[in-house]
């Protein structure tokens, strides 16, 4: 049976979590104190902002505990973290297709977009 580590700023959807790569049995998290460090990573960040937060999620990932790692978040932390993590554990990307709808309300037309969880990718 397999393990995955989920780090995103939300928590994985039903369909998420069913179409999981391998035989997923376990679902962990990071810290809540680091899903916070990095759901909001700041703009003004630098790059060795980002690569301290890589290297403290490089901690939570032991040689063989996680068979997964699901990764999201600010582009330049989940490039870094890829280039980093990708020889200790499998690292995989949700991809979503966006459903787009418009509507009018009071006079103004509202566009609302919808993402849905379509497949993991592995790279």
């Amino acid at each position: 049976m397999d393990t995955m580590l989920f780090v995103g700023s939300h928590t994985p959807t039903a369909k998420q979590i069913q179409t999981a790569p391998g035989k997923l049995d376990q679902l962990h998290y990071v810290a809540p104190d680091l899903q916070k460090k990095l759901s909001q990573i700041p703009p003004e960040a630098n790059s060795i902002h980002i690569l301290m937060l890589v290297k403290e999620l490089k901690e939570v990932i032991v040689d063989g505990q996680y068979d997964y790692l699901a990764l999201s978040g600010e582009p330049s932390f989940v490039a870094m973290a890829y280039s980093e993590l990708r020889q200790d554990v499998n690292v995989v990307f949700a991809t979503t297709k966006r459903v787009s709808k418009e509507e009018e309300i009071d006079g103004k037309i509202v566009k609302t977009n919808v993402f849905e969880h379509v497949q993991w990718r592995a790279m």
